[in-house]
């Protein structure tokens, strides 16, 4: 399992500076992004390729409260189950209210 605070280089905290976040998120593609690796080996484009889409997975996972709770509670080994995904279904939601 990926550890997405590591990635950024942040504490494992629900709280964070989304500013900072944002801030290490940019600097993270500029310094990686597979068009500074185009000349590259072929092994190394591979692999800017997956940094990248491993930043963007992060971001996204850390930028959204539900979600960086979630990859909290993984990384303290507690399971996240599919029926609570559910839950936070936009439709569902709507049906509910």
């Amino acid at each position: 399992m990926n550890n997405y605070f590591k990635t950024f280089d942040i504490p494992v905290e629900f709280d964070l500076d989304k500013s900072d976040l944002e801030s290490r998120y940019l600097g993270l593609q500029k310094a990686l992004h597979p068009d500074n690796f185009a000349n590259a080996s072929s092994n190394e484009r591979l692999a800017a390729v997956n940094n990248i889409a491993q930043i963007n997975a992060g971001y996204k996972v850390l930028k959204s409260p539900i979600e960086r709770a979630e990859h909290i509670a993984q990384l303290n080994g507690v399971k996240v189950s599919e029926e609570h995904a559910r839950i936070v279904d936009a439709e569902f939601l709507m049906q509910q209210m």
